[in-house]
């Protein structure tokens, strides 16, 4: 679209939008509630299925839990919930026992009001797909001058950051060196007053680990909107007048750049 023009001057913008919204509307039958597939089904509970693929759903299900607040000191630990994911290390007393939750671990919000945690209080966290999408440009001419630049976005998606959940749960054991993170998780009491992450774990995501970091969660899947100066081109149209002057063969003089500078709530696209 031209919104100005003049004899020595032009300005255009340019622009799209989409905007994708999907829904499973029929699976064939296997026993399950709305047919789900893939996801995590529970014996005891028809109705608590939760991620994968199911009837009246949104593919590309982030499923996960959230974080209540950090176990700040023994006491808070203590009056903890059973987590069932928890294999209950203690560094002091160098004792296991199965859901006990230690100084520095995260309690987790307890969806179902069991009391307890499970698998039962995980949440869809968001999804993988952009539900909006989008890129809009403008040129501006100016005598020979003419500058081109154009952005791209995307709304309403999550990014579930699987890589540094891996490395700074206990980085396999010591085979892969954690994050500079990790020098802000939880160490002492007092400290979750000036951190959102819980205590660092080399055994964190082991069967003898606590899996603060290592399972999905709130903590590791964040939202995924941006905005992006994807493109930056100037160029310079030599005048007739003064090539003709020249031996110069040039016409047009161009600079372009690419991926510019990026918005984006995560920090983590690009």
């Amino acid at each position: 679209m031209e919104y100005f023009a003049g004899k020595d001057f032009s300005w255009n913008v340019g622009g799209n939008i989409s905007y994708n919204m999907n829904k499973v509307l029929k699976l064939p039958e296997n026993g399950n509630y709305k047919n789900r597939m893939n996801g995590t089904l529970f014996a005891d509970d028809y109705y608590a299925g939760i991620g994968g693929i199911a009837e009246g759903e949104r593919l590309y299900s982030v499923i996960g839990y959230k974080v209540s607040h950090i176990l700040d000191n023994d006491k808070a630990a203590s009056e903890a919930m059973y987590d069932e994911r928890a294999a209950g290390y203690d560094p002091v007393t160098q004792t296991y026992e199965k859901g006990r939750k230690i100084a520095g671990d995260y309690e987790w919000v307890d969806k179902d009001g069991s009391g307890t945690i499970t698998a039962k209080d995980q949440f869809v966290l968001g999804y993988l797909v952009p539900t909006t999408t989008g890129g809009f440009n403008t040129t501006v001419k100016i005598r020979d001058f003419e500058i081109y630049a154009s952005f791209d976005y995307a709304l309403g998606h999550v990014i579930y950051d699987r890589q540094i959940s891996l490395v700074n749960s206990g980085a396999q054991s010591g085979y892969l060196n954690p994050t500079k993170d990790v020098l802000n998780y939880w160490s002492v009491p007092g400290d979750a007053a000036k951190t959102r992450y819980a205590r660092f774990d080399v055994e964190d995501g082991s069967d003898n680990g606590q899996w603060n970091h290592y399972r999905t969660s709130d903590e590791n899947t964040y939202k995924g909107d941006y905005l992006s100066f994807r493109e930056l081109k100037v160029s310079y149209n030599f005048p007739r007048t003064i090539l003709n002057k020249t031996q110069i063969k040039l016409r047009k003089f161009i600079f372009r750049s690419e991926y510019i500078l990026l918005f984006s709530i995560s920090g983590l696209h690009d």
